[in-house]
């Protein structure tokens, strides 16, 4: 197949202008020195240039702005996040950010339901990530003690299970079930895990039954090898058997004949989705979308040059993280945080393995690789708290109970 591509013009976006006068508010206001980086961002700038810098070569000024204008954004974000004051975090911030992804959901949910799709809630596109992201959110709050392990956060887990499996959201259900067993596979919560799985499996089988084995099918779908002719049958006006894992299977083969020409330097950013664009225009309007893995898009867009900068500050990321499990290990005598190291890393692979976006794709990777520079801090503040909570709360109980009230009125416990 031909690759003459021609990048596409895109249209600056009101959030985009918002944000970076934001960014750029922070940044007037703050002296140079008092400005942190780190090694993570330092490859992520590396990459960002290796993506960018090409778009010079097209002579269209208007997509070169918007490029240059997103990637500024993307570094000012990162640095940002490097200057993060962690002891100025409460726990108010964790909890808004949840219910912000839970009314994504909720929002999702009723909008598709109202529309009569009782199951398969896709429609909406990004808002369906927030199946993937919302219980990674809730289980770094139980592990870390943020949250308890009591009977109305199992009862939430069991209904984020229930929602995922009707959402029929596959790249959301396996990161699901290794998490639910990071956070739960302890001695002393092994049993609300089973009357939780067993809730989960009830719920999924009434669920089944409602909706003609629609269920079964979807999660069934997620071990079958999809075949190369229902790519030929669609392009000719048929319906395959799942057109998520057709337009899945075509992607992947336009990104390896991109590869293959040029797998050192790509086809340049953004080459995928125009080709797509381009070459795909007679095809059915779920054949022209791009390739729906990152990794991917990124060896065909930036070569094993671009890919190879991400992937090592990705694996910066995890080292680090392994270090510090290490030392929290010694701190705490227990594996939360090496638990917390699945939590985070299995949900965020799954969605780079299973969609590829570009520049929303890039949040969060900056996110992953400055992980090291702002988590351990985090989850020792919050791992402090709760041995200070657990600790106020025995020696409660070693008080006479007439003078407990006493006891709690000048010292703040609770």
């Amino acid at each position: 197949m031909g690759l003459e591509l021609r990048t596409p013009v895109g249209t600056l976006k009101p959030i985009d202008i918002v944000t970076l006068g934001l960014i750029a508010l922070y940044l007037c206001t703050t002296h140079p020195r008092h400005i942190r980086t780190s090694a993570g961002m330092l490859l992520l700038v590396m990459f960002y240039l290796v993506s960018t810098v090409p778009a010079l070569w097209t002579g269209e000024l208007v997509y070169i702005s918007k490029r240059f204008l997103q990637i500024t954004i993307l570094i000012s974000l990162g640095i940002l996040i490097c200057n993060i004051d962690t002891s100025g975090l409460r726990r108010w911030h964790y909890q808004l950010l949840l219910g912000l992804l839970a009314a994504t959901i909720a929002f999702n949910v009723i909008w598709h339901v109202s529309h009569g799709h009782i199951i398969v809630w896709k429609q909406l596109g990004d808002p369906k990530s927030a199946f993937l992201f919302l219980p990674m959110c809730i289980a770094i709050g139980l592990v870390i003690g943020a949250l308890p392990t009591n009977r109305f956060w199992l009862s939430i887990w069991a209904l984020l299970f229930v929602l995922i499996l009707m959402s029929a959201e596959r790249k959301a259900l396996v990161p699901f079930l290794a998490v639910t067993l990071a956070v739960f596979l302890n001695v002393r919560n092994l049993g609300a895990l089973v009357l939780a799985a067993a809730a989960g499996a009830l719920a999924m089988a009434f669920t089944d039954i409602l909706t003609d084995g629609q269920i079964s099918q979807r999660v069934g779908s997620i071990f079958v090898e999809q075949d190369r002719n229902e790519i030929w049958y669609a392009i000719e006006g048929g319906l395959p058997s799942s057109i998520s894992d057709t337009a899945r299977k075509l992607g992947t083969e336009v990104a390896w004949a991109m590869f293959s020409q040029n797998p050192f330097l790509g086809a340049g950013t953004d080459a995928t989705g125009n080709f797509a664009r381009t070459y795909f225009a007679n095809y059915p309007p779920y054949l022209r979308a791009a390739v729906h893995n990152e990794f991917l898009r990124m060896l065909a867009e930036n070569g094993i040059l671009g890919t190879g900068i991400v992937l090592a500050a990705l694996g910066r990321s995890m080292v680090l993280g392994i270090r510090d499990a290490v030392w929290m290990r010694r701190r705490f005598s227990d594996y939360a945080y090496i638990r917390l190291l699945f939590i985070i890393f299995i949900p965020v692979l799954t969605y780079m393995w299973y969609e590829g976006s570009g520049t929303e794709m890039f949040v969060i990777i900056v996110l992953i690789t400055l992980m090291p520079d702002l988590l351990p801090n985090i989850v020792m503040r919050a791992r402090v708290s709760a041995e200070q909570c657990a600790a106020a709360a025995r020696a409660q109980h070693t008080i006479e109970p007439g003078k407990q009230y006493r006891y709690i009125m000048e010292n703040g416990a609770t």
